[in-house]
């Protein structure tokens, strides 16, 4: 779509609002939920003794608490803002409301840090558990084998979230802060799309995953094993007497 004037691309603060919300929303609700779920390890880390039999309530609470966190967060960077500002780039920092974003940006990097340390902090933990449990119930032993199960399972996520989110959420409220508070549009887009690397992430984190996982590599090479045309390789002992006892089986009489 071309226009006549070059002030005929801009828009307001208030289009802004709904292009950016959703995003910002997305972002605040993935990092809530890593400490949503260093929580609930760590409770699980708590109560060994009975966790397994604990039902679904915790989940559900915690749940409930990130989604108003986030809303909270939301309504904090928000608030301030002038919905009849006109922009030319869809950025939700402003002169009114740089301040706040960079408080709650550097308030998120905390979170991020801090649920990546306890995440660290619970594998070391429950290792070193597990060696304290030489008597202790097969139920207690089993639910710290999963405890460190579930860390493994997760750290590679936590992880790649933590490299890829926080030079956005330090180097962002970083500008707005120190090198820039008034947020001049022309030179706060190129900073914010030079150092916005959670893009990365939804393209890094299936990767690493597949890396970490050997089960997931095993299965890969059995498939393309099986898409490769090669001669059939001669049967051993064990084999040939197990197709002999199939045979038998099928060919016997009915019973």
């Amino acid at each position: 779509m071309n226009f006549t004037g070059p002030c005929d691309y801009i828009f307001s603060m208030a289009v802004t609002l709904l292009l950016k919300g959703p995003i910002a929303f997305t972002v605040y609700g993935q990092v809530w939920a890593l400490a949503a779920m260093a929580v609930e390890r760590c409770y699980a880390t708590y109560s060994y003794h009975d966790y397994e039999e604990s039902d679904s309530t915790l989940g559900k609470l915690l749940i409930g608490i990130q989604w108003l966190i986030v809303a909270l967060w939301i309504y904090i960077a928000t608030s301030g803002m002038d919905l009849s500002e006109m922009k030319a780039y869809p950025a939700l920092a402003s002169p009114k409301t740089s301040g706040t974003l960079s408080t709650l940006l550097f308030i998120l990097a905390g979170v991020e840090v801090t649920a990546f340390s306890v995440f660290l902090g619970l594998l070391f933990y429950n290792r070193r558990k597990r060696t304290q449990l030489d008597t202790a119930p097969l139920t207690e032993k089993y639910q710290i084998s999963e405890n460190i199960r579930a860390t493994q399972l997760m750290l590679p996520m936590v992880f790649t979230h933590f490299c890829c989110f926080m030079p956005t959420l330090i180097g962002l409220p970083f500008y707005m802060k120190f090198i820039d508070p008034t947020v001049d549009q022309r030179r706060y887009i190129v900073y914010l799309e030079t150092i916005n690397s959670s893009s990365y992430y939804c393209v890094l984190l299936p990767i690493v995953l597949f890396w970490r996982h050997k089960v997931l590599r095993h299965n890969l090479r059995k498939v393309l094993r099986r898409n490769i045309v090669s001669p059939e390789e001669p049967l051993n002992q064990q084999q040939v007497r197990h197709f002999q006892l199939l045979e038998e089986i099928w060919n016997g009489p009915l019973r």
